[in-house]
């Protein structure tokens, strides 16, 4: 099988996964949202994107470098530094001390028992089970105390490398000194399985051989393959005659090991010199070098840019969720994640813009900025047209579509409210010289009878059949001029939200009112929205709370956790999305109603949202779900919709607990602690490695009277003192936000030894 076919016959939902998340990376000081790049993904951001998190000494790692990196069974992923081991839980980085005997980590590895084993820099290998370690070095027969590389034959043997030839471990835990001349003298600085049992191995000195049955049965030096310095090997899973070797040049090298040199290629991979790792994940060849990470898709290479990590790349695996780990002697690690968040200014090329508002119309997306109109194709490409030439430079606050097939554009500048036909490219011009209370147009809507209304700094103005009819101000009885928002009540009048008056509610040239006197806890209204199942129900955001409005009564919320909001939209599964400076809350809409406990999940920096909507912005939804969130930065997506997170399924661990100081291990499903034990700390896990931040609730049925709920991000241990003698059983579970019913559980039982005291025939006695 040819090179090329490699890829061809890799399942194509997995590859077209892997392209997205590899065009799809970039990063903003370690933390960066990035959009997807593939087919049928356009400038509406329809898919998926993707970030890429940094973990060094200035966030959250110990230290900033690291040397290799694994998952064990239960979920942990392990890295080993210069400071020696450290676990990570997806919340927690925790480093073991030097007390342990280990003080630099340099390889680790996860055998077919789960078991972790922990190759070191001056101290030889280790086993770590539970919280015991085991030692082999030069005293057990080690040739060198330096393990560079650890691996598993077929047989359960645990094969040893170091800078002084092989040594491995067998089934029983005896060492034993490999004992081929070959490489007996050889520093040797990686394993990796091939097929059939056979396992590849590298040396320092740029060679690389064959073991089989704990005999080498090949070897082949870099002078005689002439390639240059191998650096690195990796067999081909789908080709059991065929490797790939990384270079210390610009090339990865496709080899026959029958020596054909018609079945053998070169493959550039510039501009990435010193290749140091080759992995196929999910059908995509994955290239790291010591100046950054690439991929080979249907024999092309693709170097990636403006990734966080580009220093040093020496590994990458992939979690049990799918996403991807890379490593870095000098940088730390890397993690690529998927993000339901796709920044579309990124996918661009924008500059950072403030955008007030988005407006999605016959297929192009219209940004509205403090520096004029961006509209962007479907091919996320910029347009430039009159339109954009005659906005230039001006603050556009907003930007509607009407039913005539007509854009409005309310500007803070000469032009005031531009309407503007796309059929013919034309516009018209409405300010204060044709008529318009103010060249300051905040927001307008389309009333349902077609009239448009225009909200000024100066009141606002009625528009019927492209000229201005009516306006309402201070002689109607608008005391605040200043008008922040609209929405058309259940009988056809306005609402106009105000800067510090309330409610204005206009119509037939009357004015009335409603303030705090009717419910308002604010009266700076910064939004209003009609409820989409209700007719007469009205969601109101405010300065500094949530309301609703039904009839002339206004409910404030006083149960939401969060004051400074901007807008709301509603998706198809009746939930309510709220636009913070926090981020983006979600939550129920019959819980708000309620205004009792209230449930939410919140979308931030750290679950991938690029950037909070913009104070005062209009953002568009359009007939799909898919948000336009008109940010601080720029412009991102999101589908409101979409609820395929609930679909991934977290691994729920307790590996152990701690007796006041006494490590004891949970064994199928079950732990007993001694009756002495005064505090226990149950060690409860929801491994998760993703930007979500799913609902926990965890209980100690026989104990805890009620559940307690938090974010995955808030787990910590959970301790009890001084516990009565008896059974008990801890119950972990994920809540659907949706539905409020347990997506995944797990029940460990306690059994707590009872004291003399506690005992039946104690008393008897």
């Amino acid at each position: 099988m040819r090179f090329f076919d490699l890829f061809r016959r890799t399942d194509g939902a997995a590859r077209r996964l892997a392209v997205l998340l590899l065009a799809a990376v970039t990063a903003l000081t370690g933390l960066a949202a990035a959009p997807a790049l593939a087919a049928g993904t356009g400038p509406t951001g329809r898919g998926s994107g993707y970030t890429a998190v940094l973990y060094d000494n200035t966030k959250g790692l110990p230290t900033s470098d690291a040397n290799a990196i694994v998952q064990s069974a239960e979920g942990f992923i392990w890295i080993g530094s210069y400071s020696g081991l450290i676990r990570y839980d997806g919340n927690e980085f925790y480093r073991y001390d030097s007390s342990t005997g280990m003080s630099s980590v340099v390889s680790l590895f996860v055998d077919s028992q789960g078991r972790l084993w922990i190759g070191t820099n001056d101290s030889g290998v280790f086993l770590l089970q539970g919280d015991q370690f085991t030692s082999y070095d030069q005293n057990d027969g080690l040739r060198s105390s330096s393990v560079r590389a650890i691996q598993e034959d077929q047989d359960g043997n645990i094969l040893v490398a170091t800078t002084m030839g092989m040594a491995y471990i067998d089934p029983e835990g005896a060492l034993h000194v490999l004992n081929e001349p070959l490489i007996n003298r050889e520093y040797i600085c990686e394993l990796v399985e091939g097929q059939d049992g056979v396992i590849f191995g590298v040396t320092n000195s740029g060679a690389f051989f064959t073991l089989e049955d704990l005999h080498v049965t090949g070897f082949y030096d870099s002078e005689s393959l002439g390639y240059g310095v191998i650096n690195t090997v990796y067999p081909d899973p789908d080709n059991k005659d065929h490797i790939y070797l990384g270079t210390q040049n610009a090339t990865v090298v496709y080899w026959s090991l029958s020596g054909d040199a018609r079945d053998s290629w070169v493959i550039d991979v510039e501009p990435q010199q010193n290749v140091r790792c080759i992995r196929q994940l999910d059908g995509m060849l994955w290239i790291c070098a010591n100046n950054g990470i690439g991929y080979l898709d249907n024999g092309v290479y693709t170097p990636l840019t403006d990734l966080p990590m580009n220093n040093a790349v020496e590994h990458v695996i992939q979690d049990y969720e799918g996403n991807l780990w890379f490593t870095s002697s000098r940088q730390g690690i890397m993690k690529i994640v998927p993000d339901r968040f796709t920044d579309l200014s990124e996918l661009a090329g924008l500059p950072p813009l403030v955008v007030n508002s988005t407006c999605l119309y016959d297929g192009l997306l219209y940004l509205g900025t403090d520096t004029g109109l961006v509209i962007l194709d479907q091919d996320n490409s910029v347009v430039e047209n009159d339109l954009t030439a005659l906005l230039e430079g001006e603050r556009i606050r907003s930007v509607h579509a009407s039913s005539d097939g007509t854009l409005w554009f309310g500007t803070n500048s000469e032009y005031g409210l531009v309407r503007y036909h796309p059929d013919d490219g034309t516009w018209d011009i409405y300010n204060t010289e044709s008529g318009l209370a103010s060249n300051r147009a905040r927001t307008m809507m389309e009333l349902s009878d077609g009239r448009i209304a225009v909200a000024t700094n100066a009141g606002v103005n009625i528009i019927e059949d492209g000229e201005i009819t009516a306006l309402y101000n201070d002689d109607q009885g608008i005391s605040n001029l200043e008008i922040l928002c609209l929405e058309e009540s259940p009988n056809g009048q306005i609402y106009a939200g105000s800067d510090g008056d309330g409610i204005y509610i206009l119509g037939n040239g009357k004015v009335s009112r409603l303030g705090r006197s009717s419910g308002l806890r604010s009266e700076v209204i910064l939004r209003m929205r009609r409820d989409p199942k209700d007719p007469v129900l009205y969601w109101i955001v405010t300065s500094n709370s949530l309301a609703f409005l039904r009839g002339d009564k206004i409910t404030t919320i006083r149960n939401f956790p969060y004051s400074n909001n901007f807008d709301l939209f509603f998706d198809e599964h009746d939930r309510v999305w709220i636009l913070s400076s926090n981020g983006i809350y979600v939550v129920k809409r019959q819980d708000l109603l309620a205004d009792k406990t209230i449930d939410y999940t919140l979308y931030d920096r750290e679950c991938g949202l690029p950037c909070a909507a913009t104070a005062n912005g209009f953002s568009c939804l359009d007939e799909d779900g898919t948000l336009y969130l008109a940010a601080g930065t720029g412009v991102s997506t999101v589908n409101i919709n979409d609820d395929s997170e609930g679909d991934s399924k977290l691994r729920l661990s307790v590996p152990f607990v701690y007796a006041d100081d006494t490590y004891i291990p949970v064994e199928d499903n079950t732990v007993r602690i001694p009756s002495t034990c005064r505090r226990l700390n149950i060690y409860a896990h929801a491994f998760s490695y993703t930007l979500n931040n799913p609902h926990l609730r965890y209980r100690l049925e026989g104990f805890d009277d009620k559940y307690v709920t938090l974010n995955q991000h808030d787990m910590d241990t959970v301790t009890y003192t001084n516990l009565s003698g008896g059974t008990y059983r801890f119950h972990l579970a994920v809540l659907n936000t949706m539905t409020g019913r347990e997506d995944q559980s797990l029940t460990i039982t306690i059994v707590k030894d009872k004291t003399i005291y506690e005992q039946v025939g104690f008393w008897v006695a």
